[in-house]
C-alpha cells in the first residue's frame, strides 16, 4: 500500500510542477477530475459510511487508471467506473467534458497530457490536496 501512495504522490508532485505550463484543455480536465473525484468521495461516503474504505475504494480506481496505457480502454475505465459511483445517488448529476465525450481518438501526445492531469485532479480531491497555488493565481488573473 505505501508504494501505490508514493506513485500516486509522483504523479501529484509532478503535475504540481508541471501546472504552469499547462493548455487551457489539461487546466479544464484538471478542475473537472477535482470536483468529480470530491463528488464521487462523498457519494461512497454516503454509501459505505466510512470515509478510510470511500478512500481506499477511490486509491484502487486510481491505480487502475493510471495502468490503462490504451487511449481507449483509459476513457471507457473513466466512464465506467464514474457512472457505476454516480448511480448510487439519485441526487448527482455528473457532466464530462468534450475530450472526454466526444468519439475523437487521443492522439499519444494527449492521452499523456489528459490522462496526467485528470489523475492529478482525482488524487488531490480525494486525498486532501488542493490545487496548486499557481493554479490560483493565474485564476486570479
Amino acid at each position: 500500500m505505501e508504494n501505490m501512495d508514493k506513485c500516486l504522490f509522483t504523479i501529484n508532485n509532478i503535475m504540481s510542477i508541471c501546472w504552469c505550463n499547462m493548455s487551457r484543455p489539461e487546466r479544464s480536465l484538471y478542475d473537472w477530475a477535482y470536483r468529480t473525484g470530491t463528488v464521487l468521495l462523498n457519494i461512497l461516503k454516503e454509501k459505505v459510511g466510512d470515509e478510510e474504505r470511500a478512500r481506499n475504494q477511490l486509491r484502487t480506481f486510481l491505480l487502475n487508471l493510471r495502468s490503462e496505457q490504451i487511449p481507449e480502454r483509459f476513457r471507457k475505465l473513466l466512464v465506467d467506473q464514474i457512472v457505476s459511483i454516480a448511480t448510487l445517488s439519485s441526487k448527482v448529476s455528473i457532466n464530462f467534458p468534450r475530450e472526454i465525450k466526444y468519439e475523437r481518438p487521443w492522439s499519444i501526445d494527449e492521452f499523456y497530457r489528459y490522462s496526467t492531469a485528470i489523475i492529478a485532479g482525482f488524487f488531490d480531491s480525494i486525498f486532501g490536496s488542493s490545487p496548486s497555488t499557481s493554479h490560483e493565481e493565474k485564476k486570479g488573473e
